[in-house]
């Protein structure tokens, strides 16, 4: 009988002490990036807590700015198809076009289809709605586009700031995943044109030296 009640006595005890707040909501979304035509696109999600790898079966929407939903069959909202990495403390989520990583070296933790921001004729009256209202951000206001789409910089969520409204913009874009790799992006394009640049100039000076 004594036994019995030691072990119910343990079992109360235990089930008053608080634990860990394992769940999703704490995510924040911290940075959007794309470039002009949607092919390479992020949205990276960033918390402080523990225990907040439970995304499995939530969603990322893109919407009007009323709350409409922009996806359709043709381009659906984005699911979290298993639970993510962990612990999560200090720690992002990287959703992004597969590119990411042959471009830049930074592999995605989720797979984001290309022009799921759908820029292509700008990103006014646009939001992205994380779990459900869990956290959103702008993209822009009615008939103004607040997503850069210059290749270099980036939309920034600001973390902890609840107002959808309010942001900020990156100077250069930096993606970052769960591992920790990262990278600072330039347009692709305008690395070529740089090389191209530096190299007709190389010829020129040499060109010169041999006269």
């Amino acid at each position: 009988m004594k036994t019995r009640s030691l072990i119910l006595a343990t079992a109360l005890a235990a089930a008053a002490v608080p634990h860990a707040d394992a769940g999703f909501h704490l995510f924040d979304i911290q940075e959007i990036y794309s470039n002009a035509d949607g092919s390479v696109q992020f949205i990276e999600l960033f918390t402080t807590a523990a225990n907040q790898q439970f995304v499995s079966g939530h969603t990322i929407t893109l919407q009007t700015l009323s709350g409409t939903s922009l996806n359709n069959v043709m381009n659906p909202a984005f699911t979290f198809s298993g639970t993510g990495p962990s612990p999560t403390d200090n720690k992002t989520y990287l959703i992004g076009t597969a590119n990411l990583g042959t471009l830049y070296g930074v592999t995605p933790d989720f797979v984001l289809p290309t022009n799921f921001l759908q820029v292509v004729g700008g990103s006014a009256n646009k939001r992205v709605n994380f779990a459900s209202n869990t956290d959103i951000v702008n993209l822009g206001t009615v008939g103004v586009g607040n997503l850069p789409l210059n290749g270099s910089q980036s939309l920034d969520g600001l973390v902890n700031d609840s107002n959808p409204a309010n942001f900020a913009i990156n100077s250069q874009a930096s993606p970052r995943n769960f591992a920790g790799q990262t990278a600072m992006i330039p347009e692709p394009g305008s690395i070529a044109m740089v090389a191209l640049g530096a190299l007709a100039l190389g010829s020129s000076i040499f060109a010169r030296r041999r006269r």
